[in-house]
């Protein structure tokens, strides 16, 4: 009985036991563990923290923004000053935009770095999405570097592209402003300016104004060149040299082409001096009896269609009768035709002999 007794004791002992180091374990646990009051304080101190390194890094940013504009500001008009020449005003506003850039990346650099932030780290998590979302906006930056840099046009040029011309009044970091003829401004990203064709008007120190004239064709072409040359030697607007020139350019329809050449200083407006080119060689082809033919049309009538001839002959009948009652009560009158064809006597088709037999 005694040993029945212990062996029935001995499952409860460790019953006992295992219970006791589970109240072990967890009371250990409660001691270790911080209370709920410990962390949400600790989680306020965290907040304000960080939203204190944030509020600094911000102002810094914001800093580094006033700085770069005050230093951009003073330098540019400090470059101006001492180049001096105007075609080296993109020179000066380029050197003051990289000041500009690199102040601006030192502020973001110092601000990431107070909050705690691997710049290098982040900027080569951020580059390849900032690649394909900015590409646009990085290719007209680069573009506008280049421009500023070649110096193919710079302000004040006359320039055209897509068909419009325009004086160049702004070279932006992303865009080029372009002040038309007709008094409006046209925004161009610069990597349009540099992909596509763009004529420059004003890169040279002269430039030809192109006339096209048509003469008849009894008109001796030597007389007709001759005349628009001393016509145009007349304007005062024209260069002495290269002197103005007449070219016979093509035979068209109704003419003969002539090609008039004539150079104007680069800086001049042309539209004026266009429209006076034009009204001097109208006025010397007046006064030498040179005409400008009017395009002519010749109209050929189909002799073997009986439709037409009848058509003609009712025309001309009704024309040359006397108005009926109701029209000479309204006042209607016939009057002849101006030179109105004769009835047209419709000849019969030529009927082609047939083909000999064989024999």
């Amino acid at each position: 009985m005694q040993f029945r007794h212990r062996g029935l004791l001995k499952p409860l002992q460790l019953r006992y036991d295992e219970s006791m180091e589970l109240l072990n374990f967890v009371a250990y646990a409660q001691e270790d563990s911080p209370s709920t009051t410990d962390t949400v304080g600790n989680f306020f101190l965290d907040f304000f923290a960080s939203t204190k390194l944030f509020l600094v890094a911000l102002l810094i940013f914001l800093l580094s923004i006033l700085i770069a504009r005050i230093v951009q500001q003073s330098l540019l008009r400090r470059l101006n000053d001492r180049i001096g020449s105007h075609g080296n005003a993109e020179l000066s506003l380029l050197i003051s935009r990289s000041i500009f850039a690199g102040i601006i990346t030192l502020g973001i650099a110092v601000s990431f770095g107070i909050m705690g932030v691997d710049l290098l780290t982040l900027l080569g998590l951020m580059g390849l999405g900032i690649g394909f979302a900015f590409k646009d906006l990085l290719a007209n930056f680069i573009a506008g570097v280049v421009i500023l840099m070649q110096k193919k046009f710079t302000l004040g040029d006359l320039v055209e592209i897509g068909g419009v011309r325009g004086y160049v009044v702004q070279i932006e970091s992303r865009t080029t402003q372009i002040r038309t003829l007709l008094g409006t401004d046209m925004i161009v990203p610069n990597a349009k300016m540099i992909n596509e064709t763009v004529e420059n008007l004003t890169a040279n120190s002269f430039r030809a104004i192109q006339v096209m004239v048509g003469v008849h064709y009894s008109t001796p072409l030597e007389k007709a060149t001759q005349v628009i040359m001393n016509a145009c030697r007349e304007i005062p607007e024209l260069v002495k040299e290269p002197a103005p020139k007449a070219y016979v350019r093509e035979f068209s329809g109704s003419s003969i082409v002539l090609d008039v050449r004539c150079w104007i200083r680069s800086t001049d407006f042309w539209l004026p001096i266009r429209s006076r080119i034009i009204q001097t060689i109208k006025r010397a082809f007046d006064e030498n009896g040179i005409v400008i033919p009017y395009p002519i049309s010749t109209l050929s009538l189909d002799p073997y269609d009986s439709n037409l001839g009848t058509a003609l002959s009712t025309f001309t009948q009704h024309a040359t009768s006397a108005p009926t009652a109701e029209e000479a009560a309204h006042g209607v009158q016939h009057y002849p035709p101006l030179n109105v064809m004769p009835p047209v006597a419709v000849p019969e088709k030529p009927v082609l002999d047939a083909a000999p037999q064989q024999a």
